[in-house]
């Protein structure tokens, strides 16, 4: 029952100081009647009987929480605060707000045990008698070894008569007492009887308390005039009727009859409020001088202490400023030494005009720069005229950089041609336009930087140095840098009207070059990744159409499909017969060209590199990794086994260039949707790498590991591209028919390997392999040319392209994005004279030997 719970925590289970008497079966408390069934405890005194079971009621009523420290008292209370309650109880005729406001001393006793524990053998147990009888002793010796497995002696572990076990051996008691203090003090007030307080009667007396005799010290309100007019103030502002606790009632008052308090939203409670500002002036009170005359002395001393520190605090400053001053100075000096440190390349030296916008684009500017370029050509520091060939239109040939490099003794940094090259161009449609002429090759691509997409266009010359052609800054010349912001498309014809209106004043300029210059040169070539070709073209045929291919009708359906690599395939006989664009392109009316699209290079970086290459690497790897036992990689898993499989492509040869924390995994290869081919994400020259290595690893696998055809796919590939760079490393512009017809069998047998492996295990795994994009159609054409014209494409792979418009983006970073299609440029022909100074010494050494293929290619 409810009544034998409460009980439990009295002693003997009675009320404290109480006679025993009978229990009635009826109590009356406050005209509620109780039904007592259980029997009242012996000691319960008939005068006391009504009081302990009237505090009883009130404990386990609603009002208990209004009084935390009579509940917590009456709930977990010691035996003697319990006995001090009730009899408090009695005496104040229950009033509970007197308990409630009485002073509690607590006192409570705490022990702490330290146990010493022994590392002892049975031995050493016996002689110490860890217990006073014999009997007792062996049975603790006896549980303390089969509770612990016990600790082997370090010099004899085989020996059990030496191992020992931990055991208490004796106890230890702290005893701490500890002594708090507890008071709380409420009542029932108005805001004027509180204020009061400030005038010496003392808080007690303000809040219905004995009165308390108070210190002989001012007042607050004799310190601080108008303090008590303040108060009174704010008294005013308080409500009256503001909710505070009952005063204590005297002894032989009755109590008030309790109503239930109904529960109400918490509302803000002006008389803690008030409290607290008591509190805060009595504090004041404390803090202020005993007298008002020392008061006031300290606060001029203080003044005139702070208006001096004021007088410092001005020169201070005034000589922090100076300081700074010299500071920013000195970094100036500073800064404009490394300028003057800084080599030439980094310096502006010329200005280009407009070409994108209007139809002032038409005119030459005038250079605002002119000054500064006038001192580098009096310290020969870069060329005599305003190479302005980057600034088309051309206006006369003293505003071409192909002409400036020819009047300053550079002719032969372009190199020269052979007749046999000139025959190899006539075969494509390319009539040279005199007998010294220098084959030029056009270059567009797409970067971004300073979060903004640029479209770069240079020139090269064809025949120049092996050397000075490994080195980007000595072989490609800048022609424009054009920001995505300012171009402007139509998407059903896929035209971009900027980049068309740069191309049309490059044609011209190129004209220009064959015919009225003093050197003759013919462009020979446009190269770039796809999007540049189709947009310089105009062409309607894209990845994402039907028709995917520049130079025939091949398409994705069964009309000519792009896949087919036989030699009576149906694209074959659509080859140069219709034109892929609507609008005629800029680069349509260049002289000495039958056809633009036979001079359209087709790039072995993006066509194999970073196309083909990257689906046959992640195909392979994924076959060799999935299988589980007897594979080529050892690991229980497929994460293990590409672990396996990056350590020995590490430690081969193959893997110089890569990083060191180079990792191949899941993602990398491409194992992320299979809805998707897997591709491996690598760079361009490091596809390559992985190709070699692959085909030197297969050549030692077992055909239960690698199937031949796997085999023979990879090992076609490689032989191909080695063929191809082994004749670049040469120095050779075309291939001797040996050659061409080498790297033609390996390619086209690579190519009927690659899509009979993706036949085979199509719909069999669990992601797809082997893709043929419309990639794997471009090796076709390119494959195709070897034989017809003798070209060779490693010769003009865009490895050093690329490179070049890294470079270019180092120059763009440091620009500001307004004007950096300009402040290229500038800086760019300012670092072209000491660049072409090097490649022609270069260029005059004869003697030298041919070096290898540079780390960016395979080799």
């Amino acid at each position: 029952m409810a009544l034998a719970d409460e009980q439990q925590n009295w002693p003997d289970s009675q009320p404290p100081e109480m006679e025993a008497a009978d229990s009635p079966t009826d109590v009356e408390l406050d005209g509620e009647e109780v039904s007592g069934a259980e029997p009242e405890p012996a000691a319960v005194k008939k005068a006391s009987r009504n009081a302990y079971y009237k505090m009883r009621r009130f404990a386990t009523s609603p009002r208990i929480t209004q009084f935390p420290h009579i509940a917590k008292i009456w709930r977990a209370g010691s035996e003697d605060q319990k006995k001090d309650l009730l009899s408090q109880w009695v005496t104040t005729n229950g009033n509970a707000s007197s308990i409630e406001a009485t002073l509690n001393l607590r006192s409570s006793m705490s022990h702490k045990l330290d146990e010493v524990e022994e590392l002892l053998t049975i031995k050493q147990m016996k002689q110490r008698d860890v217990s006073q009888r014999l009997s007792s002793c062996w049975q603790k010796i006896d549980a303390t070894v089969a509770s612990q497995p016990g600790v082997p002696d370090p010099a004899c572990p085989a020996s059990k008569d030496d191992v020992r076990y931990w055991i208490t051996m004796s106890v230890k008691r702290a005893k701490a007492q500890s002594t708090e203090l507890e008071s709380t003090i409420s009542g029932r007030v108005d805001p004027q009887a509180a204020f009061q307080a400030m005038n010496g009667s003392g808080l007690l007396s303000a809040l219905g308390a004995t009165r308390i005799a108070s210190s002989s010290g001012p007042s607050v309100a004799d310190m601080i005039p108008g303090g008590a007019m303040a108060m009174q103030q704010f008294a005013a502002s308080v409500s009256p009727a503001a909710s505070l606790p009952e005063p204590p009632a005297t002894q032989g008052t009755p109590a008030p009859k309790a109503k239930p308090v109904p529960k109400k939203k918490a509302k803000a409670q002006p008389g803690l409020e008030l409290k607290k500002e008591l509190n805060a002036v009595n504090n004041l009170h404390l803090d202020l001088p005993l007298s008002q005359a020392a008061f006031k002395d300290d606060l001029t001393t203080a003044i005139a202490t702070w208006q001096k520190m004021e007088q410092w605090n001005d020169g201070i400053q005034g000589v922090a400023d100076e300081v700074a001053a010299v500071r920013v100075k000195k970094a100036q000096v500073k800064a404009t030494m490394q300028e003057l440190k800084k080599p030439l390349p980094e310096k502006r030296a010329c200005a280009q005009f407009d070409m994108f916008c209007t139809a002032r684009a038409l005119r030459q500017s005038a250079l605002k720069e002119a000054r500064a370029h006038q001192k580098l050509r009096a310290a020969d520091l870069t060329f005599d005229a305003l190479v302005t060939y980057c600034t088309l239109p051309v206006q006369d040939e003293q505003g071409m950089q192909v002409e400036a490099l020819v009047r300053h003794g550079y002719r032969d940094v372009l190199g020269t041609c052979s007749a046999e090259y000139w025959q190899m161009q006539a075969a494509r449609g390319i009539t040279a336009p005199g007998p010294d002429s220098i084959p030029l090759l056009l270059f567009g691509d797409e970067a971004e930087w300073n979060s903004c997409t640029y479209m770069a266009l240079h020139w090269m010359a064809d025949c120049a140095d092996v050397r000075v052609q490994q080195d980007s800054r000595m072989s490609r010349y800048l022609i424009c840098v054009i920001p995505s912001h300012v171009h402007c498309h139509e998407e059903d014809s896929n035209i971009n009207y900027t980049l068309q209106a740069a191309l049309q004043h490059i044609a011209q300029s190129f004209d220009c070059l064959r015919a009225e210059c003093s050197v003759r040169a013919q462009l020979a070539g446009i190269k770039g990744d796809w999007k540049f070709l189709c947009q310089a073209l105009n062409s309607c045929r894209t990845y994402n159409h039907n028709s995917c291919c520049l130079w025939c009708d091949a398409t994705r359906d069964g009309a000519f499909p792009y896949t087919d690599v036989a030699e009576t395939a149906s694209w074959r006989s659509t080859l140069y017969l219709s034109d892929p664009w609507v609008t005629p392109p800029a680069l349509a009316t260049l002289g000495g060209i039958s056809s633009i699209l036979r001079i359209v290079h087709i790039d072995l970086m993006h066509a194999i590199h970073l196309g083909v290459g990257r689906d046959l690497v992640g195909s392979v790897l994924y076959l060799l990794v999935h299988a589980r036992r007897g594979g080529a990689f050892r690991g229980s898993n497929i994460k293990k086994r590409f672990r396996h499989a990056t350590s020995l492509f590490l430690s081969s040869p193959h893997s110089k260039g890569f990083p060191k924390h180079f990792l191949m995994h899941k993602d990398w290869v491409g194992m992320r949707s299979k809805k998707q081919y897997v591709e491996c994400h690598s760079k361009a020259a490091q596809t390559g790498s992985l190709i070699q290595w692959l085909a030197d690893f297969l050549g030692e696998c077992t055909d239960e590991v690698a199937p031949r055809p796997l085999k023979a796919c990879v090992w076609c590939l490689n032989a191909a591209m080695t063929v191809l760079f082994k004749a670049r490393a040469a120095g050779q512009h075309t291939l001797t028919d040996a050659q061409a017809r080498q790297a033609h069998e390996f390619g086209y047998t690579f190519l009927k390997l690659y899509l009979q492996l993706h036949a085979s295990y199509r719909g069999k795994l669990t992601y797809k392999v082997f893709n043929p994009r419309p990639k794997y159609h471009l090796l076709c054409h390119l494959f195709d040319d070897l034989v017809q014209n003798r070209r060779n494409p490693a010769r003009s792979v865009n490895f050093m392209d690329e490179d070049s418009l890294r470079k270019t983006g180092h120059i763009i970073k440091k620009c500001h994005a307004k004007t950096a299609a300009l402040t290229v440029l500038q800086r760019y022909l300012v670092g072209l004279k000491p660049k072409m100074q090097e490649a022609f010494e270069i260029t005059k050494n004869k003697a030298w030997r041919h070096e290898p293929p540079s780390k960016l290619e395979p080799s």
